[in-house]
């Protein structure tokens, strides 16, 4: 199998991952640059109260169509890799865009930011011990949404750049 036997759904796949890694990736920035700074403005017991209704109400069909698809997507342009006769510059370009979202943006959201969210969401807001569970919280979700950003802007960018090759 090469390019050329799967060029009409594999061009379009990674066009699919550049899309939605870079709707992923400007989401999570936003959360890095400017949502959690919002928080910190609040009480710590309103920042927790925030934080806890947003991570139930991101859970929604419109972002797991760009969080999921992209890593759907992903998967698809890693695994073509493994069958394609021509491995040229957009394959590999293709699948290292795939394995920076799903390491990097799902890898860390399973093993860092959701565990996070889920001891915040088991928390009391209680003004006794807001302030030490939210700066328990802020600072570690904080780096590990800043590397998912990175990740992602990597990843929609890497498949830019597949994109344009051969």
């Amino acid at each position: 199998m090469s390019l050329s036997d799967l060029e009409g759904p594999y061009v379009p796949t990674i066009a699919v991952l550049a899309v939605a890694a870079g709707v992923i990736a400007g989401l999570l920035f936003a959360f890095s640059n400017f949502v959690m700074q919002s928080l910190d403005d609040l009480e710590p017991s309103a920042a927790i109260l925030a934080m806890q209704s947003i991570n139930r109400r991101i859970v929604n069909p419109i972002f797991l169509l760009f969080f999921g698809g992209a890593a759907l997507t992903s998967l698809g342009v890693v695994g073509y890799l493994f069958v394609c006769d021509d491995r040229g510059p957009r394959e590999l370009w293709a699948a290292g865009a795939g394995a920076l979202y799903l390491v990097g943006v799902i890898g860390t959201t399973a093993l860092r930011n959701i565990p996070m969210n889920n001891r915040l969401d088991a928390a009391s807001a209680s003004a006794d011990n807001a302030a030490e569970t939210w700066s328990g919280y802020r600072g570690p979700w904080v780096r590990a949404n800043t590397v998912r950003t990175l990740a992602a802007v990597a990843s929609a960018t890497a498949a830019v750049i597949a994109l344009t090759q051969g």
